[in-house]
């Protein structure tokens, strides 16, 4: 998505120096491209390109795990961060690490949130977490805290009608 270009410029370039930090949280409304932006720094990271729109990144790369709401639920459970800190202690199956999605993040309950304190606290070696959040104030000042924090923006109505336009998109449209 075009507004999350420059963002998206600046992240690969700090993965590129070795400059970035182990925790990275996206924030910002829904519909900005998080998901896809965070996917994309996964990959990045990882040294692999991953699909955005697949229903898992997770079944891409094997140094790669997603947290979400499991079915049928709106929040994640601690057990999840559990299984997530165990996995991100094992030796990662490539070179480049190993990488975290935990989305969204602000649908921690209080004990999975306080769970993930300590792997941000103290991370594992060549890990990054990219937690994906539409309002980080619903998440522990702790956690917020412990990561680098970037907020996506919507596009200036000028620049998102211009870009429609660009996809065949009439103004009706």
């Amino acid at each position: 998505m075009f507004w999350n270009e420059e963002l998206r410029r600046h992240l690969f370039q700090r993965v590129d120096d070795g400059a970035l930090t182990h925790a990275v949280m996206l924030a910002g409304p829904p519909g900005m491209g998080k998901r896809a932006l965070a996917t994309q720094l996964l990959g990045r990271f990882l040294g692999v390109s991953l699909d955005a729109s697949a229903e898992s990144p997770a079944h891409q790369h094997p140094d790669l795990h997603v947290v979400r709401p499991e079915e049928d639920k709106r929040q994640i459970a601690v057990d999840q961060i559990r299984g997530l800190t165990a996995a991100l202690a094992l030796s990662a199956h490539g070179n480049q690490g190993k990488a975290a999605l935990i989305e969204p993040a602000d649908s921690m309950t209080t004990a999975a949130a306080n769970s993930l304190l300590k792997t941000l606290e103290e991370p594992t070696a060549d890990s990054l977490l990219v937690l994906v959040v539409d309002s980080r104030g619903r998440l522990p000042a702790t956690i917020v805290s412990r990561t680098t924090r970037y907020q996506t923006h919507p596009p200036a109505r000028s620049a998102a009608v211009a870009w429609l336009a660009e996809q065949g998109l009439s103004e009706e449209d």
